[in-house]
C-alpha cells in the first residue's frame, strides 16, 4: 500500500523501482546492483508478478 500523502509517499514523476532503489541505497548502504536486486526481491514480495512494474510510475500502478 502506498498512502497518498505527498510528502511521505513516492514520487509521481519517477519509476517506481528507481525510487526503491535510491532508498536501499541511502538506508542500506547497499551498491547499485545488490540495491537493484533487493528492489526486485521487495516488489516480489508484495505480488509484483511482472518486474516491468519497476519501469512504471505510481499512477500506472495505482489501483484507485
Amino acid at each position: 500500500m502506498i498512502f497518498q500523502e505527498p510528502m511521505t509517499s513516492l514520487n509521481p514523476v519517477f519509476h517506481v523501482g528507481m525510487q526503491i532503489i535510491e532508498s536501499i541505497t541511502l538506508h542500506q548502504h547497499l551498491p547499485g546492483k545488490e540495491a537493484r536486486e533487493k528492489a526486485i526481491d521487495m516488489l516480489r514480495a508484495v505480488g509484483s508478478r511482472r518486474l516491468s512494474c519497476a519501469l512504471m510510475t505510481t499512477h500506472q500502478l495505482s489501483g484507485g
